[in-house]
Parts: structure tokens; sequence; C-alpha cells
């Protein structure tokens, strides 16, 4: 396998370039919904996934996990909360090789709807003027790719949407993330996020920015706890930077036996907790059902629940062992040919 060849120099100078982009903070948080989060399993480690996502979240916590993906996967979520709000993101992606490099590619929807039964009101009136709604939507396009054994690098382009009653507001953005795998056991992630966005409001010249988020993250696999085969915990950290309400640090743990069944736990301004199911019907199928319970970030007590569900699906011939089928005496040359060729390209593969 060849990779994309970037020395050390090269690295550090992409990383101060980029590096004090999010430095120039803007009043006010435009689009500050976005740190509701999303994924039930990230959501039960208190948000603590930027150098654990390796799934169909990892366009939202770090564009650079979708390479440790083990084929397409498809996830789907809804997350109800007080006052009528709701949130859902659907994910999609894969890896894929082009020339013996390792890339990947997947596209998110990240909806959220703050109600359609909003009450505006001009004065101190029982009765409101009227009644708007407002509804918000973000589409992820990603794309990462395999600098080195242990570098990972990735990047999203992002379209904004929100409308609030009447005005409608529309603008674009960039993230940027990095994974290194230290260890076999021990990652680092890097990524910065809402960089060069711009919302322009229908009826005005006025642009205003979102806050750009750095994030410093890491986290350490262990196996075998306690000397027991399957038992697994992997405890992780982000240090998180924003420049419109400063610094928050997200911490969290996940206990798992024999990738089947797991408990979480976190912490990200509130305790948060959670449990997965993981179904792996197969060699090439999987089920994942995750739930993940937390504190509201508007109404104080108040506890707010989380479903998740994906599906990962290995394609045969770019990520799973199979049999080569037996090719069956019958049949003309041509057909015996189109069988040889499925038979090759159901071969062995690996990452």
């Amino acid at each position: 396998m060849t990779y994309i060849k970037m020395d050390k120099k090269q690295l550090l100078l992409m990383f101060l370039l980029i590096l004090p982009w999010p430095l120039s903070a803007s009043g006010g948080e435009p689009f500050a919904f976005l740190k509701l989060g999303v994924g039930a399993r990230a959501m039960g480690m208190g948000g603590a996934f930027s150098s654990v996502a390796g799934d169909a979240t990892a366009p939202y916590y770090n564009p650079a996990g979708m390479l440790d993906m083990t084929g397409f996967e498809l996830h789907a979520e809804s997350h109800i909360m007080t006052f009528g709000r709701s949130l859902n993101f659907v994910s999609t992606g894969r890896p894929f090789m082009i020339l013996n490099t390792l890339y990947s590619a997947g596209v998110s929807w990240y909806n959220f709807s703050g109600g359609s039964d909003l009450e505006a009101r001009s004065s101190n009136s029982p009765e409101p003027d009227s009644v708007f709604s407002h509804n918000a939507h973000v589409f992820f396009f990603d794309i990462g790719a395999k600098i080195s054994d242990i570098f990972m690098l990735g990047g999203n382009f992002k379209v904004l949407y929100q409308g609030i009653d009447s005005a409608r507001g529309i603008g674009f953005a960039f993230d940027i993330g990095a994974i290194a795998n230290i260890t076999d056991e021990m990652r680092a992630a890097f990524t910065i996020d809402n960089i060069g966005s711009g919302i322009t409001w229908s009826g005005s010249a006025h642009a205003e920015s979102v806050s750009q988020v750095l994030t410093l993250g890491a986290s350490y696999s262990v196996n075998s706890l306690a000397g027991v085969a399957g038992l697994k915990l992997l405890p992780a950290m982000d240090m998180v930077y924003n420049t419109a309400s400063g610094f928050r640090i997200r911490a969290g743990a996940e206990l798992s036996m024999n990738d089947f069944f797991f408990l979480r736990a976190g912490y990200n301004n509130a305790l948060t907790c959670g449990m997965g199911l993981w179904f792996r019907t197969s060699k090439i199928f999987t089920i994942k059902l995750e739930y993940a319970l937390a504190g509201d970030t508007v109404e104080p007590g108040a506890i707010t629940h989380r479903l998740a569900a994906s599906v990962v699906y290995v394609i045969p011939e770019s990520g799973v062992k199979t049999e080569r089928p037996a090719i069956p005496a019958a049949g003309g040359s041509g057909e015996q040919e189109q069988q040889k060729n499925r038979a090759g390209s159901a071969g062995e593969y690996d990452w």
C-alpha cells in the first residue's frame, strides 16, 4: 500500500497555517444548536469522541474518522427534547481504495427544529402577536485520506441553512480533522470546525459567522480488562475551545463485552450515560442499536433520551474475506467466464 507523502516539516507548516483561523471570534453564536451533538454512542460518553470516531457519525466529530469504518455504513437517529424541540441526524459513507491509497467519502444531514408554534410578542400581553417556526439544516460532505500507517486526515464541506419565521439564512463552512495512532492502544485527534463560515440572511447584506471550534482529543483502549478475554475499556477525553463560549472538557468511557454489549458514562457540563447492542449477523452485516441519557441543555433538571440505529455492510470485494464460489461445469464459455470474474472480485482483501 502506498500513501500520500508528507514529512514532519510539511505537517507542522500545515497546522501552523490553520491554527490561527479559529481565533477570529465574532459576537453572538449563530447555529449554537450544533453543540447538541450527534450519535447515542458518543453522547453516552459525554461527547468525548474526536479520537474515537470511526463510524458514520465521524463527519460531526472528526472527518478523518470515516477511514476507520469497515465498510458501507448507514446511521439514523432522532432526539426529542422539551419545549417541542427535536434533532434528527442521518449519515452514510464508506472507505475505498484508489491506487493503493485508502480514502473515505460520506454525506450527512443534521436537522434541528426549535418548534412550529413559537410565540412572538411586541409587548407584555398574554396573547402573542403571531406564531412562527424555527427550522435548520446542515449538510456535511466528507472526504478523508490515510496519509501513513499512523496518520489520517479528513475534511468536511458544509452547507448551512436556517429559517426563523420568514427570514432565511444560508452559508458555507469547512471542517478539518486528523487522527494519529500513537500506539496500538492510544490515539490522538485534532479538529477545527466552521472554518471560513458566513451566514447571509434574506433581506440583509450583513453576514454573520458561525463560531469556530478547536478540539484536541485522546483515547486509550484497554483490551482484556482484568485478564478477562473480550472485556474492553475505552476512556476518552476532549479539550474544546469555542470562540464564542470558551473552553470546556468532555470526558467519558465505554465498557464492552465481546463487541456485543456496551455500557457508557461521561461528563459534558452534566453527567451522561448510555448502552448499546451490536448484532453481528454475518461476516458482512452488523446492526447497532444505541441509547443515551443526558441532562437537557435548556430546562434545568430535565432529562433527555436519545435513540440511534446503524447498519454496517461490508461489501465483499472490498473489505471481508469470502470463499471463492465453485464454478459449475454447466453453461457455455461466456457464462463460465462471467462466473470466474465474479469469483475473482470476491476474493480476500485486507485494509
